[in-house]
């Protein structure tokens, strides 16, 4: 794998977290599968990262490698806290202390001032949200391990899946899940790191679980969100989208599993059966986790929309348009206010009652993150299925230059355009050729 350039101008190879640039994944995931990197992710203002709020003050991170602490009320800048990569990897906070990832390879402890406490490194970058339970740090890295930490950043256990780990995890009775990219959720002890049982799904588990009631919940790019016995590993039920599942799911919420999918749908469903309550359409992919906020919903989506729906029918309340799709970032609700990102390069707070702008920040870089093409990594005889490759006009060897501006991208070309051609990664993750 190429070396990663710590720079923070220019092109900078890391792979982009599949759940959030959708073209990459499903190139890398159906016709590459195991090739090398193939896609980056560049430097610029996007906001890929979810916010946290403590004590009136918010933090996230963002394409232009800072962690981001801001005034709750006004929008001001505090401080931020420079990494040598973009931060995807949304932060969690325990005791005055900040944990977040970054494309950088590390996990950060930041303390609530803005100064780094300590730094632990993996090989590869953080997507993977960390999360604390029994005074532990968890989380994965594309290094296709999973880590258990000491709050003072010492390693106490790591487990090593099939490949990349960009879930985050979820906990229960002792017990941690999480997902990969070789197409299996595990279960393992949260004190040993012992594997208790492991699940295979037909395709990659990007998408978050969530335990409820002695049960896991996952979504996999194979169209299906499952429920599995937490205990057993033993499936219960799953429900088909018809499209991939990589979005963050919710908790389950008065009985309710919400989540979205790449059909531009978000799902309402019986957490007990897996039946169907109702369904929302957007205008594209749907990756966001909903937040439940006073009986509404509240998630983003990549036609650049932000959407409150009632949580009981799934009707809209009200919407409100940013800039660019908002591909990844669930939001926080603090004090009637909503607050979340987008790749637009701001990040917004709105009334949450009304949708109402209250405030928004640019963050220290005013142009989009882009997607590029690392030409000398395509494999010329890679064979992609016709319609793929006439729909995305891919010419192997060469950059794929599908954006509208440098450093920009079009909303059609890395949703719509995908479901139009109706990507299934099961049918055609074996179409390739290798020297």
């Amino acid at each position: 794998m190429p070396e990663l350039e710590s720079g923070r101008t220019g092109f900078v190879s890391y792979l982009p977290p599949p759940t959030e640039i959708d073209i990459a994944s499903t190139l890398l995931l159906m016709a590459v599968e195991k090739r090398e990197v193939a896609w980056g992710i560049g430097t610029g203002g996007s906001v890929a990262s979810s916010p946290i709020v403590h004590r009136g003050i918010v933090y996230f991170g963002a394409n232009d490698h800072y962690l981001h602490a801001l005034d709750l009320k006004t929008g001001n800048e505090i401080w931020k806290f420079l990494t040598q990569g973009p931060v995807a990897s949304s932060p969690t906070i325990h005791k005055g202390v900040i944990y977040m990832g970054s494309f950088d390879g590390y996990m950060y402890a930041v303390s609530v001032g803005g100064k780094k406490l300590w730094r632990f490194y993996t090989g590869n970058y953080i997507y993977s949200s960390p999360v604390i339970y029994r005074d532990r740090l968890y989380f994965g890295s594309r290094s296709g391990f999973f880590y258990c930490l000491s709050l003072e950043g010492k390693l106490v256990w790591k487990h090593e899946a099939g490949d990349a780990i960009i879930s985050t995890p979820s906990f229960g009775d002792g017990r941690v899940y999480f997902g990969s990219q070789d197409n299996n959720l595990r279960c393992l002890d949260a004190g040993t790191g012992k594997r208790l049982w492991r699940f295979q799904a037909g395709a990659s588990i990007n998408s978050d679980s969530t335990v409820w009631n002695g049960r896991v919940y996952f979504g996999s790019y194979d169209d299906n969100l499952r429920c599995l016995d937490a205990k057993t590993g033993k499936l219960i039920w799953k429900y088909n989208a018809g499209a991939p599942v990589s979005s963050r799911l919710s908790e389950v919420m008065n009985g309710v599993i919400y989540f979205g999918s790449h059909n531009g749908r978000l799902y309402a469903l019986d957490a007990e059966s897996g039946r169907r309550l109702w369904a929302f359409q957007t205008g594209d992919m749907v990756f966001a986790r909903p937040t439940l906020y006073k009986g509404m919903l509240y998630f983003g989506s990549c036609d650049s929309w932000f959407y409150c729906l009632e949580a009981g029918t799934g009707k809209l309340v009200w919407k409100y348009q940013t800039g660019a799709p908002i591909p990844c970032s669930y939001s926080a609700i603090a004090e009637g206010i909503v607050l979340f990102g987008s790749w637009d390069t701001n990040f917004y707070a709105l009334e949450a009652k009304t949708g109402k702008l209250v405030w928004k920040f640019q963050t220290s870089l005013d142009y989009m993150s882009p997607v590029e093409v690392n030409p000398q990594i395509i494999d010329t005889t890679m064979s992609l299925p016709e319609k793929v490759e006439e729909g995305l006009k891919v010419e192997m060897g060469k950059e794929v230059r599908e954006r509208e501006d440098y450093g920009t991208f079009s909303t059609s070309y890395l949703g719509s355009e995908l479901n139009k051609m109706e990507l299934d990664f099961g049918k055609y993750q074996r179409k390739k050729k290798y020297r």
